[in-house]
């Protein structure tokens, strides 16, 4: 499952992307800009395994796996 946004990015100000999908398991993500970057595109996915970029999973519990 995949959801994404555009927004823009400006310096020290945030920027939040809010996702509303039935089963996305992230709800926002905030981005604070060092610089203006004009207008960002923000995807997360929910992942049904373990990312194939990384070579391990990561250590303790996992909820669930997603890219941001």
């Amino acid at each position: 499952m995949k959801e994404k946004y555009y927004d823009h990015i400006y310096k020290d100000r945030t920027t939040h992307y809010n996702f509303t999908a039935a089963g996305n398991p992230i709800s926002t993500v905030s981005i604070t800009g060092k610089i203006n970057a004009g207008e960002i595109l923000v995807m997360v996915e929910a992942l049904n395994n373990t990312s194939t970029l990384v070579r391990e999973p990561p250590g303790g519990l996992v909820y669930r796996n997603v890219n941001i």
